[in-house]
C-alpha cells in the first residue's frame, strides 16, 4: 500500500485533517460504504504504532474476514478511499472560500430558476468578494464573473438596472491584461529554457495599447505586472549593453517600488514573493553594474533584504540559502551596518540551509564583524584554516587571517594560502580535462584516428588556456599584491606603483581593502 497514491495523500495530512476526513466519510450523503471507513480507521491507528504494517493482505483480512484474498477487490477499495479523499480536499477548498460557496449556490438557484434566491446569493457573493484581502488579477476576474453570470440569467431590461456592463467589460480587459503580462514575466524569467520557442501572441500589441491609453495602468494589478514585465524585458530580452538596459528599466523599478505595498497587501503569497524577488534581482544587477560607484543600489539592496527577512520572502521553507546568508553579511559590512550584521548573524545562524560548512560560515561571519570592529585577535580566534569542501569560503577565510595578521604586524604565511589555491586549481584542471576527454573521445577517435589523444589534449588547452577561471585569478591577483604590501609600508614610490597596479587590475579580491591600505 505504501506505493499507492492513497498512502501518499494519507501521509501528508495531519492528525486533525485525518479526523475531519473520517467525519466526511461518515456522512451518508458522501459515502455509504463501511469498508472505506474501516480502511481509513485502520491506517490512522496503524500510523500511531512504532512499526506500522500497511500490507495489502493484512488489510484485506481486516476488511473482509470471511473471504479469500482478492488483490483486485482491495485495489478497488483503496481507489475508492483515494477518490473520496480528493472529494474531501475539494470540499475543504470550497468551504473556506466564502465567495466560491456563494457563487456555486447561486448557480444552483439559477438551474432551479429561483430568481429571488439567485439574486440574493449573487449579492452575498459580491459582499464575500469585497471582504477578501486579495485585489490581484484573480479578483478582477471574480468581479467580472459576478456581472457576466447575471447577464446570462436576467432579462434584458433588468440587466441595465443591476449590471454595469461597461465596468464588466473593463474588468475583464484588466483581468486579461494583468494575466497576460504575468505570464510573460514568468516565461521571461525562464528565457533560457523556453522563451525563444514560444509565440508571444498579442503581447507586443498589448504593450503598445497600454502605453497609448494609460487607463488600464491605473488598475494597480495591471500596473504591477506591466512594470515587472518591462524590467524583465530590458534585463533579459532587449539585448544591448547591460548598463544602458538597467538605466532604461530604472523608471519601471521606481514605479514598482511605489506599487510594492499594494502587492504585499493584496496579492497571494506566491505572487508577493515573485514581485519581491524581481525587485531584489534588479537591485543586485544594478549594484554590481554601478559605474558611478555611488553605492545607491547597495543601500536599496540592503533595504530589500531587511524587508524580505521581515516578510519571510528571503527564506525558503523557513531556511535561508548558504550563499544568501554570506551575501547579506557582506553587504551589511560594506555599508558599515555592523550592529545590524551582528543581529542578523545571531538571529538567522540557526536557519541556514543544511550544509556541512554552515558552522564554518557562521564563524567566518563573526570574524568579519570583528575585523570591521578592529578586533584582530578575536578574528584569529574565530577562524580555522583547515581545508573545507567550499573552496571560495575556505580561501576568503585564509585571506581574512592574512589581513588580521597584517594589521597586527604579525608574520603573514602567504605561501600556505598560495599552495592551497594551486592544489585546488590542479584538481580542477584534472577534473575538467577528464570531463572534456570523456565527452569528446568518440568524436575525436572517428575524426583523428591515431592522433586523437594528442588532438584532445591540444584542443582542451586551447579551449581552457592555462585553465585559470576567474575564481582563481581573483584570489591570485590579491595575493600577488599582498606579498608586496608589507615591504612598501614606508616606501612612498613603491606604494604608489602598487596602487596603480591594483587600480588597473580588473579581477582582484577585496580591491577596496588594498586601495585603502595603499592610500
Amino acid at each position: 500500500m505504501k506505493k499507492t497514491k492513497l498512502y501518499k495523500l494519507f501521509s501528508t495530512l495531519s492528525a486533525r485533517e485525518l479526523n475531519n476526513w473520517e467525519a466526511f466519510l461518515n456522512s451518508p450523503f458522501m459515502n455509504r460504504r463501511k469498508d472505506v471507513i474501516t480502511l481509513l480507521n485502520f491506517m490512522i491507528n496503524e500510523r500511531k504504532k512504532k512499526n506500522p504494517n500497511y500490507d495489502n493482505e493484512t488489510v484485506f483480512a481486516l476488511l473482509y474476514p470471511n473471504e479469500q484474498y482478492d488483490s483486485r477487490k482491495i485495489d478497488m477499495t483503496i481507489s475508492r478511499l483515494y477518490r473520496l479523499g480528493e472529494k474531501y480536499l475539494a470540499y475543504k477548498q470550497i468551504e473556506k472560500n466564502e465567495y466560491l460557496l456563494k457563487m456555486n449556490t447561486a448557480k444552483a438557484y439559477k438551474e432551479l430558476k429561483m430568481k429571488t434566491e439567485y439574486q440574493k446569493m449573487i449579492n452575498d457573493a459580491q459582499k464575500a468578494l469585497e471582504n477578501t484581502p486579495c485585489r490581484n488579477a484573480d479578483y478582477l476576474h471574480k468581479e467580472y464573473s459576478i456581472s457576466y453570470d447575471q447577464i446570462s440569467f436576467l432579462k434584458v431590461k433588468e440587466i441595465y438596472d443591476k449590471v454595469n456592463v461597461q465596468e464588466m467589460v473593463n474588468k475583464f480587459d484588466a483581468y486579461y491584461f494583468a494575466n497576460k503580462l504575468k505570464l510573460a514575466c514568468h516565461i521571461l524569467s525562464h528565457k533560457a529554457i523556453m522563451y525563444s520557442q514560444i509565440d508571444k501572441g498579442l503581447l507586443s500589441e498589448l504593450i503598445v495599447f497600454l502605453e497609448k491609453d494609460e487607463k488600464y495602468l491605473r488598475e494597480q494589478a495591471v500596473a504591477i505586472y506591466y512594470n515587472l514585465y518591462k524590467i524583465y524585458y530590458y534585463m533579459h530580452e532587449c539585448g544591448g549593453d547591460l548598463a544602458i538596459m538597467l538605466a532604461l528599466a530604472e523608471e519601471n523599478y521606481l514605479n514598482l517600488k511605489e506599487l510594492y505595498p499594494y502587492a504585499q497587501e493584496n496579492f497571494y503569497p506566491y505572487e508577493k514573493k515573485g514581485v519581491f524577488t524581481s525587485m531584489l534581482n534588479f537591485c543586485i544587477k544594478k549594484s554590481n553594474n554601478d559605474q558611478t560607484k555611488s553605492g545607491k543600489y547597495q543601500r536599496e539592496l540592503f533595504d530589500w533584504y531587511r524587508l524580505g527577512l521581515d516578510e519571510g520572502h528571503v527564506l525558503e521553507d523557513g531556511f535561508i540559502r548558504f550563499s544568501t546568508f554570506g551575501n547579506i553579511v557582506s553587504l551589511s559590512l560594506k555599508l558599515n551596518e555592523l550592529n545590524w550584521a551582528e543581529y542578523f548573524v545571531n538571529e538567522y545562524k540557526s536557519r541556514i540551509e543544511y550544509n556541512e560548512d554552515s558552522n564554518y560560515l557562521i564563524n567566518y561571519s563573526y570574524a568579519r564583524i570583528f575585523y570591521h570592529e578592529k578586533k584582530y585577535k578575536e578574528v584569529l580566534s574565530k577562524l580555522d584554516p583547515q581545508p573545507r569542501k567550499n573552496f571560495n569560503l575556505n580561501t576568503r577565510m585564509r585571506i581574512l587571517i592574512l589581513q588580521a595578521e597584517y594589521e597586527l604586524k604579525d608574520e603573514c604565511d602567504i605561501r600556505n594560502t598560495k599552495n592551497y589555491i594551486n592544489t585546488h586549481r590542479k584538481a580542477f584542471i584534472k577534473k575538467a580535462r577528464k570531463a572534456f576527454i570523456e565527452e569528446n573521445r568518440e568524436v575525436y577517435m572517428e575524426k583523428y584516428v591515431e592522433d586523437y589523444e594528442e588532438k584532445l589534449e591540444e584542443d582542451f588547452t586551447k579551449k581552457h588556456g592555462e585553465v585559470k577561471p576567474p575564481k582563481y585569478v581573483f584570489f591570485d591577483n590579491f595575493l600577488d599584491v599582498f606579498k608586496d604590501l608589507d615591504d612598501s609600508r614606508y616606501d612612498k614610490s613603491k606604494r604608489l606603483a602598487l596602487l596603480v597596479k591594483v587600480q588597473n587590475t580588473k579581477d582582484i579580491f577585496d580591491k577596496e581593502w588594498l586601495i585603502d591600505k595603499l592610500s
